[in-house]
């Protein structure tokens, strides 16, 4: 049996995807390649997150989209901190010893204005996820 549900192309199309992914893989291998690249790379993932971010909430105000289309679309969107993961739980292991966190070090440093756009955008997505979750799943319909 085959599952009917076609998806929403237009938000997680399999271009949209690709571009995503080669953005992610990108900006790992320039960080080894080509550093001068590295802030460009950043700057552009941002801004196909905050282009996903805004489609998905567009998309959610008129109510046209299902839960899972919300989710890959919030998968996507949220791809830039999924790294930021693996770092924390290490200096959690590693109880936040400065010896051994590799994170001290970056091979390419982020920009303040950088790190600040990165993290209102990380706080509005996150806000999003959560009213999301409570507006349409723990609330009684």
């Amino acid at each position: 049996m085959s599952c009917a549900y076609r998806g929403a192309p237009d938000l997680y199309g399999l271009g949209i995807r690709v571009a995503f992914y080669l953005l992610w893989f990108g900006h790992i291998a320039a960080s080894w390649v080509v550093r001068s690249e590295v802030p460009v790379l950043r700057f552009v993932a941002a801004l196909f997150s905050a282009g996903g971010f805004l489609a998905l909430v567009i998309r959610t105000s008129t109510d046209s989209i299902r839960p899972i289309d919300v989710y890959i679309g919030l998968l996507l969107a949220y791809g830039p901190f999924y790294t930021y993961v693996p770092v924390y739980l290490w200096r959690l292991l590693i109880a936040c010893n400065p010896f051994w966190d590799p994170s001290r070090w970056p091979r390419v440093g982020e920009t303040v204005i950088y790190g600040r756009l990165l993290l209102l955008l990380g706080i509005a997505i996150t806000c999003f996820q959560m009213w999301y979750v409570v507006f349409y799943f723990a609330l009684p319909s």
